[in-house]
């Protein structure tokens, strides 16, 4: 039976029996998103597409379009090995695991460890890590998970996200994303189909980055499918209040809205107060850690959120690449159906390591409760050190910016004026580095503000940071979303190092800030 023809025969039997005929259509809509979640097909779609664009019959390629190339990260690898600087710009640390993390590797990889534990697992996910997910889960969300069911183990969260996307997706399908956001998104929506719309957040010296309501309910059309929520947030550090979640529920509830939780910093938080301009010179009684808001906890919002996460930020361990989702069964038999498609599982001895670590990070460890309360406590004074290094070299750092996540994304917009002319020249860096955002200004080609200010940085004064225009979706890397006159830029700092990594940044960001101070005495 055809869509349309399901849709008039319930309305028909719906008006016969006395309902109303708005809660009748409102039912058609959900009957309609539902079917398609539970069909093999992602080729109709709930709304009609404009036959312009033909989103399901282009290649990866054409949707991608013509800013596939190297990506930031990419881009700043060749500015490192270039230039020797000390890289604070990708968020990975530069220690070892903890030692029931490595040691946890070493029982797996043990001569008398199960032979079964270095063959392929069950696709969706190891027994043992998806049932202790599902346990953990359980918890957070109030709720009795099933983790052969409502639990997928996939390589990394970016394979998850990817995933999450491919599930929900119909060609021409919208995405909310909130502006900055992860840079990986843009690529993965066009990927599976979709149409990423950019949300920017609002900024404040002293509440930071926050959420746009407004703004948010504005960006909504009637082919808008999806809202991606990153909290803790990259690349500015938010942490959104229970407040701001509820507000994103409310509209998606409102608007029959499906929501992809990234949720991979949720244990990277502390207290706001260690990275204000006052600082902390110690932990407080008072401790005024954020809290983590599971989105799917929310009233309403489970049956509608796909959660992701993984275990390569918390445990120090990136290159293991063990992620997960956690969702209701509708969604998860369509990413158990994938799996197998690019993999046959995640590395089984990595999945059993980590379900061994996950256990043992529940207790006491250095005379903390549990080794998660340790990592807050850790993070919280790198977070500080960095903060306070920033704002002496004379950077722009609001109170309120950051909170949580491994990066704090400070202004350069006043000191925009020290960068000589030839770091703004496209040809400035190698040809592997030439992919980066372009602006047209005053008829000449030329990189972005923050870009060229990234290679002053690099070049001059060896430290690498991450140009914020790689968060943001527009062609302008100086953000007219922003509705300020002046230009304004952005890079993105992580403070994930050791701390005599952050002591040496903190020591070439102060003869970076002497010598600002110097020229402008003379």
């Amino acid at each position: 039976m055809s869509r349309p023809l399901q849709i008039v025969i319930m309305l028909c039997l719906g008006l016969r029996s006395g309902l109303g005929f708005t809660s009748l259509i409102s039912a058609a809509k959900a009957r309609t998103r539902i079917s398609a979640l539970q069909s093999d097909s992602i080729a109709e779609h709930a709304y009609p597409i404009d036959p312009k664009e033909e989103l399901g019959r282009s290649s990866v390629a054409e949707r991608l379009g013509e800013k596939s190339g190297p990506t930031v990260w990419q881009q700043m690898a060749v500015l490192a090995a270039q230039t020797g600087a000390l890289n604070l710009g990708q968020g990975y640390p530069d220690w070892s695991p903890p030692e029931f993390v490595r040691k946890a590797g070493a029982q797996v990889l043990a001569p008398d460890a199960p032979p079964g534990v270095h063959q392929y697992t069950r696709t969706a996910g190891h027994p043992r890590l998806v049932n202790l997910l599902a346990k953990r889960y359980s918890k957070h969300f109030g709720r009795e998970l099933d983790g052969l069911k409502e639990v997928s183990v996939t390589v990394g969260a970016t394979q998850a996200l990817y995933l999450c996307l491919q599930t929900l997706l119909h060609p021409g399908d919208e995405v909310l994303v909130l502006e900055p956001y992860f840079d990986l998104y843009i690529g993965q929506i066009k990927a599976s189909g979709g149409v990423p719309v950019a949300v920017p957040l609002s900024l404040d010296m002293s509440e930071g980055w926050r959420l746009d309501t407004a703004a948010l309910e504005r960006a909504i059309t009637r082919d808008t499918r999806v809202i991606i929520v990153n909290t803790p947030h990259n690349p500015t550090g938010t942490i959104f209040s229970r407040a701001e979640l509820e507000a994103i529920a409310d509209i998606a509830e409102k608007h029959d809205l499906l929501v992809i939780s990234d949720e991979v910093y949720k244990f990277i938080r502390f207290d706001q107060r260690w990275i204000a301009s006052e600082g902390l010179e110690q932990k407080p009684e008072d401790d005024q850690t954020l809290e983590h808001v599971h989105f799917a906890e929310l009233s309403g919002m489970w049956e509608r959120t796909m959660t992701v996460s993984s275990a390569g930020k918390t445990f120090s361990v990136t290159g293991w690449q063990v992620g997960w989702i956690v969702a209701p069964e509708q969604y998860t038999s369509t990413v158990h159906k994938i799996l197998p498609l690019v993999q046959f599982c995640a590395a089984t001895p990595l999945q059993e390591a980590l379900s061994i670590a996950l256990e043992e990070a529940e207790k006491p460890f250095n005379d903390y409760p549990n080794y998660y309360r340790f990592l807050q406590d850790v993070y919280a004074e790198k977070a500080a050190t960095l903060a306070k290094a920033l704002r002496s070299a004379g950077f722009t750092l609001g109170d309120g910016w950051g909170g949580g996540g491994l990066f704090l994304m400070a202004e350069v917009t006043s000191m925009m004026h020290l960068v000589p002319p030839e770091y703004f020249q496209e040809d400035w860096t190698p040809s592997e580095g030439q992919a980066a955002v372009n602006t047209v200004l005053n008829g000449q080609k030329r990189v972005s503000n923050d870009l060229a200010f990234v290679r002053f940085l690099a070049d001059q004064w060896d430290i690498l940071a991450i140009p914020a225009s790689a968060f943001f979706y527009s062609d302008d890397a100086e953000y007219e979303s922003f509705g300020a006159l002046e230009k304004r830029a952005f890079i993105r700092f992580a403070f994930c190092k050791k701390d005599e990594t952050l002591k040496e940044a903190s020591e070439k960001l102060k003869a970076f800030g002497d010598s600002v101070k110097e020229a402008a005495d003379k």
